[in-house]
This record gives structure tokens, C-alpha cells and sequence, in this order.
């Protein structure tokens, strides 16, 4: 089965290099606001029956438009919510290199990270929930779902999905996997 993923569009967090995982919930820039066009461009070549977003405001504002367009309904699911990075979130990408000796998005695309110290999620959490969400797609075989999400939930997609780490994920950007 194939399923195809959004990272929603760019935020005032993105665009000022600071860590927006599940806790600060900002919505779109006016750059982003900007890409929802060009997503929907995007994904005219795509077909699917289904849509799923993160319950996070800015994955709400990107899929919307996109589920108006399309016409398909939209159904939220807190599995691909972003990671929870705890007291990180809101600071700078940085921010992680003194505790873990890289910076927040090299942290993610390891897919092997521990914020539970510091009031966060650790990577044996994100995965479980990724999983569960997979797992449940599987059971619909003949389904193609559009699912907007998160760049550290992409990862892990990318992860389970193919077996391999990637990097940073740009905004807006569309992508197909296969289960």
C-alpha cells in the first residue's frame, strides 16, 4: 500500500531556527500561508481517499485547504504529532548540542534520542505511536491516505517505512511511501 506525506508549511519557529516540537503549537508564516498553493499544485499528479493531520494548529492550517480542494474529509490523529522535545522546545536548534552533542534536527534524524529528562518524549515513545498509526493504515489496505505531519514524525516514516535516516525535511514538501 502507498501513502503520501506532507510536512505542513513554514512557521515563525522554522523560519527563526527554533526547536517547534509538540509543545509550542504556533501556526503558519505568511511564507507558509504561501506554500498551501503550491502543495495543492503538488499533489494534483496524487491520488487519495483519505486524509489524516496531526491535531498541531500548524498541520491543521496546511491540510485544510488542501482537504477543501480535494474534497476529502479530514480526520485528526495525535500519533503524528511532533516529537516532544520538552524544555527544548521554543529554544534554538542548538540548544541540544551541550546535552546531546548536535543540534535538534541532527538529534532527529538519528531516531535515537531521549527527552524524557528534560519533560519530553524518548525515541522508544515516538516510534510506538508512529508504529501504531502504520500498523492501523495496514488495515486499509485498498486506501490511499494523504497525511499531513511533522518533519520529526517524517523521519521516523522514512525510518520504518525504508530502513533508512534521513535529514532535515524541507517544509511543504510531498512524499510517498510504500508499506
Amino acid at each position: 500500500m502507498q501513502f503520501i506525506v506532507v510536512r505542513h508549511a513554514a512557521t515563525e519557529y522554522n523560519e527563526k531556527e527554533l526547536i517547534n516540537g509538540s509543545l509550542d503549537d504556533d501556526g503558519l508564516s505568511a511564507k507558509g500561508l504561501a506554500q498551501i498553493d503550491s502543495i495543492i499544485t503538488n499533489l494534483a499528479d496524487y491520488s487519495f481517499e483519505a486524509m489524516y493531520t496531526s491535531p498541531m494548529h500548524r498541520s491543521i492550517q496546511t491540510a485544510m485547504p488542501i482537504a477543501v480542494h480535494y474534497d476529502v474529509e479530514l480526520r485528526q490523529d495525535p500519533r503524528i504529532s511532533e516529537v516532544n522535545l520538552g524544555s527544548f522546545n521554543g529554544q534554538g536548534w542548538d540548544s541540544t548540542i551541550p546535552d546531546f552533542g548536535m543540534n535538534s534536527s541532527q538529534l532527529l534524524s538519528t531516531c535515537e534520542y531521549d527527552f524524557t529528562p528534560y519533560g519530553g518524549e524518548s525515541c522508544d515513545d515516538t516510534r510506538a505511536r508512529v508504529q501504531a498509526f502504520l500498523d492501523d493504515l495496514r488495515k486499509r489496505p485498498n486506501e490511499t491516505p494523504l497525511i499531513v505531519s511533522h518533519g520529526g514524525i517524517m523521519r521516523w516514516f522514512y525510518y520504518l517505512c525504508t530502513g533508512e535516516k534521513v535529514g532535515r525535511i524541507p517544509n511543504a514538501s510531498v512524499h510517498t511511501f510504500t508499506l
